[in-house]
Parts: C-alpha cells; structure tokens; sequence
C-alpha cells in the first residue's frame, strides 16, 4: 500500500505506526516521509483488516483513500517489523517532483480493463509502453502483444530512472506513454517526471501489475 499525502508530522506518524503494527503482531517495512507512506505488511486477516481500519480512521483520516492490495501467504514473508522515517518513500533520483504536493503532476491512471485495451490497440508509430521497474522485474515477466513490446529501460534501481528519461526524453515526447510498475507507486513520480520533461500524453497502470493480475485472468 502507498499513499501520497503531506504528512505534518513524520515522527508522531512513525510511533503510530509502530504502536499499532506491533500491537497487533504485524510484520513487515513501512516508510513514512513528508510526501507520504509506502508499505508492505504480514499478518492474520483478522490483524490486517484491524490495521486499515485504523489507517482509515488515525490521523484525522490523513491515510484514507489508500488503494489497499492484498496477497496470501502460510508463513510471514517478513522477519520482524521496521517502520522508517525517510526523505521519499521512493528514491527517485532527484526528480524533483512531489504528488502529495501536486496531486496533478502526473499520468492518468488507467485501470486494468482500460490499460489492457490500450495495450491491445498501441501501434510502435505512435505508442511507446514502459516497464518501470528494474531490469530482473523485467526479465520476469513484462507486456507484450503482437503490434509492440515494453521497453526496458535497463535499471537496476528506481533512482536509475530518472537518467534514462533524460536521455531519451526527446524521443519520450513525440509518443503517447503507457506506463507500469509493480504497484503503481513508482510510476506517480515516473509520470510525473515524463510531464515534466515535457511528454504531453502520458497513462499509467493504477494498481500495477499486481492490480491487473487480480482484477484479469490472461
């Protein structure tokens, strides 16, 4: 889960997070900055389902609207819990772009349904579509359909991003994007970032591809 907001308090924020993450046994990393909180965190359904609720409701609701994404597990994926306070809650290179600030500043967010249509009907002459993430997420997995494949941008962290925008920023501007990550987080500054270099048309996959695995059966 991720939610770009402005957060007035970062410390008083982290001891919130601490104490209820550990009063109801949840495991897991949670980054908590100026611009707002990225998580991911383990535990019984019932603990979890306690969790957001108090999420949606602590903080005079500074955390409510979060896109929550759930996965199972038999085992807890996290040795133990760590709740950080951060300068971003995704290291991004020097961007210098900031959703809580400019909720705007970014790509529109297309959901499943709608990016796979896009998907299905972009032509190379006038789309380009971007895998954000990494190049072992990459060579995962990554979209692909019979007129055009994701570009790999060839990083082996977020903060590399940023490098291959400029470089490739005139290119950038001349196409419509369609864009991806993991969960969505990543691409509300890499959007915000194509605008900013001047790309006019630029559409991300809300939710990511967790987001789209749920939501279709391919």
């Amino acid at each position: 889960f991720y939610k770009y907001v402005v957060v007035p308090d970062v410390a008083a924020l982290v001891k919130s997070q601490e104490n209820t993450c550990s009063s109801l046994g949840l495991m897991g990393r949670v980054l908590i900055g100026p611009e707002g909180v990225n998580g991911t965190l383990s535990g019984t359904k019932e603990s979890i389902n306690k969790y957001k609720q108090h999420a949606e409701e602590a903080q005079e609701g500074l955390l409510a609207g979060i896109q929550w994404k759930r996965s199972t597990s038999d085992t807890h994926p996290f040795a133990d819990l760590q709740i950080k306070n951060v300068k971003e809650i995704v290291s991004s290179g020097g961007m210098g772009v900031n959703p809580a600030t400019d909720p705007g500043c970014g790509g529109r967010h297309l959901g499943p349904r709608e990016f796979h249509r896009a998907l299905s009907e972009a032509s190379p002459e006038d789309t380009i579509v971007i895998d954000v993430r990494n190049r072992w997420e990459y060579a995962l997995g990554h979209f692909k359909t019979k007129n055009i494949t994701a570009v790999d941008p060839d990083t082996k962290t977020y903060s590399e991003f940023k490098r291959w925008v400029d470089k490739e920023s005139d290119k950038l501007k001349q196409k419509k994007v369609l864009m991806y990550c993991t969960g969505g987080i990543r691409c509300e500054t890499a959007s915000a970032y194509l605008k900013k270099k001047g790309a006019s048309e630029v559409s991300q996959l809300s939710g990511g591809i967790h987001q789209y695995n749920l939501t279709l059966t391919l």
